[in-house]
């Protein structure tokens, strides 16, 4: 379902971002150069999905440590009558989630850096979920 606006009512900016690898210690002319090119191939993919990009307010920061994507499951949350046999052959139960802790390094001794964009788009209609 996708819901119009009417052409009377303001569009709300939105700040979207995105990331770029580049090798470690680029050069500032290499480095500005990959930076445009996201930004250009950046605006074209969020134009085929709808967005209006609006010139004027881009953001440029990193370096930063390149983060593989992981899926976070949650677990299943047990009623007490669950709970009863578990903790009667001794099983502990825990509040959250089991999650491994990330080594971070520092970006100089990566060999891929990654740069953040920030950029500012509206979108002229908006897509609505319904049940």
């Amino acid at each position: 379902m996708e819901l119009l606006l009417r052409s009377y009512q303001e569009k709300k900016p939105y700040r979207l971002k995105c990331r770029f690898g580049i090798g470690a210690h680029p050069r500032e002319d290499r480095l500005q150069q990959e930076a445009l090119r996201s930004l250009d191939s950046f605006v074209v993919d969020m134009h085929h999905q709808g967005w209006d990009y609006v010139p004027g307010y881009e953001q440029f920061s990193g370096p930063y440590m390149p983060i593989a994507p992981m899926t976070l499951y949650k677990q299943p949350e047990l009623t007490a009558k669950q709970m009863m046999p578990l903790v009667a052959a001794g099983r502990k139960l825990h509040q959250g989630y089991a999650t491994r802790p990330l080594t971070v390094l520092r970006p100089q001794v990566l060999e891929r850096w990654e740069y953040e964009i920030r950029a500012v788009f509206i979108r002229r209609a908006i897509h609505v979920e319904v049940a």
